[in-house]
């Protein structure tokens, strides 16, 4: 009895090829998910509580902080700018979420919170402009409130909104 011979020749069906390819695959898609898994945003700076204003805002700031955002999203001429103006300060917002009798964090700020509220105030000057039907006279006031948006444009946490209110205010 004779053995039957076995011929060697290359793999005509590709199963070696597409066994590489598959293997080259999942290993891309495996540090892919790697790289998602253990990326971490860089995180905006964190205020530091000594170089905040000394003081926050005078008692019932937030009843006036609500109160200004609803006169500027309704267009209203009795508009409080310094008030929109002190909202748009970062710092002072960070004072103002600073609360001294909080747990873990004592004396840290609140910094979601004063983001926040920086970012409402942005939109609501943005909408006070979309209100406005005829040429706005701009005041020192609002010309304060200008440069601080201008300047709010230059931090990659406010970039985009300050980008959107920008395109509301009157040519300068």
């Amino acid at each position: 009895m004779s053995e039957p011979t076995v011929s060697k020749t290359p793999d005509d069906s590709g199963f070696v090829r597409r066994g590489f390819l598959m293997l080259g695959g999942m290993t891309i898609l495996v540090g892919i998910v790697l790289a998602i898994l253990f990326w971490k945003p860089v995180a905006p700076p964190t205020a530091i509580p000594t170089h905040l204003p000394a003081e926050p805002s005078a008692p019932g700031w937030q009843v006036r902080y609500n109160a200004a955002i609803a006169l500027a999203r309704r267009g209203s001429a009795k508009t409080p700018w310094p008030l929109l103006r002190e909202m748009l300060d970062e710092k002072q917002q960070f004072r103002n979420f600073t609360d001294p009798e909080a747990g873990a964090k004592k004396g840290e700020p609140d910094e979601a919170a004063a983001r926040s509220t920086v970012l409402e105030a942005l939109k609501a000057v943005a909408e006070w402009h979309r209100k406005q039907s005829g040429p706005i006279a701009v005041t020192p006031e609002m010309r304060s409130v200008y440069d601080q948006v201008d300047h709010l444009a230059e931090k990659p946490e406010y970039k985009d909104e300050a980008e959107r209110t920008r395109l509301t205010l009157p040519s300068r």
